[in-house]
């Protein structure tokens, strides 16, 4: 009776500590997949691909402005974090003319990169500057008729063929800023005055 008793209880024993082994096995199996579900979770990012620019200023003064760069359509969490660390860089920013090429770089956090699984494809993109305000600057006098026959003598400054007003002449970062609003006033003849930006002196 006794030898049976043992014998039970052994086998409870067995059944017991088999249990704990498939329980054990499927909690490291399941830590396995996540881990390597989290080692899967990598991104590789083109920085370059969906950069939206602008180049603009005087001629020998041109800079290169970024617009937006659309690196996070669907707004992951990971990619949000390292989006803030992003800074854009343009060789002779500032110094640049019609004609030169330049390079623009997106320089970025690599520990946080790293820490959000993402690898970086490309972060440079090379800019041709093709066009910049100032291209061709004239002064003329021009005889203006203030009546009594009386005429006097005006100096008259045109820049790529727009007159431009006393206020902003010869002030190359107005100028700029005034033919990027007669340009505006084109594009938006019936509601210019909400759509374009307002000139300062």
């Amino acid at each position: 009776m006794n030898k049976n008793k043992v014998m039970i209880r052994v086998s409870i024993v067995i059944i017991l500590l088999g249990i704990i082994g498939m329980m054990a096995f499927v909690f490291f199996k399941g830590s396995n997949i996540q881990q390597a579900n989290v080692q899967q979770d990598i991104f590789t990012i083109d920085l370059t691909k969906n950069l939206e620019y602008k180049v603009t200023g005087w001629n020998g003064k041109g800079y290169i402005k970024v617009l937006s760069n659309k690196i996070n359509p669907t707004k992951n969490k990971k990619i949000e974090e390292f989006e803030k660390t992003l800074k854009y860089v343009t060789k002779d920013n500032y110094k640049l003319k019609i004609g030169d090429t330049t390079t623009l770089s997106v320089h970025y956090d690599k520990k946080v990169a790293e820490k959000a699984g993402i690898t970086v494809s490309n972060d440079k993109k090379e800019i041709h500057v093709d066009d910049l305000v100032g291209k061709k600057v004239e002064n003329k006098w021009v005889k203006t008729d203030y009546g009594n026959g009386k005429y006097i003598l005006e100096k008259v400054q045109y820049v790529d063929g727009v007159e431009i007003p006393e206020v902003w002449r010869d002030r190359p970062d107005k100028i700029v800023q005034y033919l990027e609003f007669v340009e505006c006033e084109k594009k938006h003849p019936e509601t210019y005055h909400s759509a374009c930006p307002f000139m300062e002196n």
